[in-house]
């Protein structure tokens, strides 16, 4: 075959024809290698996609890097991720030195009816700061309002899953009555198709109504989740001091409720992979150490082809592989003193003493 005139790819065209011929004298070698490479690089496509979706790829929400979940804490206990009163999540808000906005939300079951059927879903009621805090916006219709969050019980949102397959997609779904518990609401917004927070199976979203003017201490206990946006001159080690010292301060004022409690700060990344993040890692780390042994394997195999093979052919791979090592150490190597610059010719005579 004539030459190309480009003696990389002319090195390379030669490899290959090497590699086919090698693979066709030993089909036990092909096999070997095409399995080997074929389990560690599909292993580690799998893994590693899944891992740049989970901790490496931005989360869809507006200033994620920011979010965090406030979660309160018992001292001399193991669990740092406790659901939240509400009477100290209204006093956190009401602090302005950490965060530029605060939500609470609780998952709860609801039973929707309409004219046609009745089911059971999964809801999360939240506060009006919530949507907004996450820079989510309906697909259709609107959000509710403070003053909807203040009397709740009016409005919901559905999903799009939901507007899809219980209203069939149509335009007047918007303004329909619908019974949420028997109380009767109006659909007021379709959130996005991609749309989740937490849960993946929420298809109903409303006011959580909670009074400020309400002490939460005496009637209620701890049933809330917390999600806040740090200042943006805020870090999370610094965030987490003042927090730390708000509780103290909490636990000052309310002895009786809240005692041995503090407040843990979560990278929102953190909390919504926290179970699969330490086994994800497990399997990166053994798809990994897969793929080296593969790559080992098939290293091993073209030796020994390159041992068992023709004379000829054995001696032309191995006087290349010396002339590319050469070439290798000449490049990298730095001119000597005898050498002008990085020219090939080098004056040979003796140094003068």
């Amino acid at each position: 075959m004539a030459e190309l005139g480009f003696p990389w790819l002319d090195t390379t065209l030669r490899d290959i024809r090497y590699a086919l011929r090698s693979l066709r004298r030993s089909p036990g070698f092909a096999i070997t290698t095409i399995v080997s490479l074929t389990l560690g690089l599909g292993a580690s496509l799998a893994v590693f996609t899944v891992a740049d979706n989970l901790l490496v790829r931005p989360l869809p929400y507006r200033n994620a890097s920011r979010l965090v979940m406030v979660w309160e804490a018992e001292r001399g206990t193991y669990d740092d991720r406790n659901v939240v009163s509400p009477a100290n999540y209204l006093d956190w808000k009401a602090q302005k030195n950490v965060f530029d906005g605060m939500a609470a939300f609780t998952p709860v079951r609801t039973v929707l009816t309409d004219q046609r059927r009745t089911d059971e879903f999964r809801e999360q009621s939240m506060t009006a700061d919530f949507f907004p805090l996450l820079g989510i916006y309906p697909l259709r219709g609107r959000l509710f309002t403070r003053e909807e969050d203040r009397d709740p019980g009016q409005v919901v949102l559905i999903s799009y899953r939901l507007w899809q397959s219980w209203f069939g997609g149509e335009s007047d779904t918007i303004g329909r009555k619908v019974q949420l518990n028997s109380l009767p609401v109006t659909i007021i917004g379709i959130l996005p198709p991609d749309f989740y927070f937490l849960d993946h199976k929420i298809d109903l979203w409303g006011p959580l109504g909670l009074k400020t003017a309400q002490d939460y201490r005496r009637t209620s206990g701890r049933w809330l989740m917390s999600l806040g946006r740090l200042r943006p001159n805020v870090k999370l080690s610094r965030g987490q001091a003042l927090m730390t010292e708000l509780a103290a301060r909490l636990e000052h004022a309310y002895p009786e409720f809240n005692r041995n409690w503090t407040i843990h700060l979560e990278p929102l990344r953190d909390s919504l992979f926290h179970e699969a993040k330490t086994p994800l890692l497990v399997l990166l780390a053994a798809v990994v150490m897969l793929l080296a042994v593969a790559l080992r394997e098939c290293r091993e195999s073209a030796a020994r082809s390159i041992q068992f093979a023709k004379p000829g052919d054995r001696r032309a791979r191995i006087a290349r592989s010396g002339a590319l090592a050469s070439r290798s150490a000449v490049a990298h190597r730095k001119p000597s003193a005898g050498c002008s610059g990085w020219s090939s010719r080098c004056d040979l005579r003796p140094m003068e003493r």
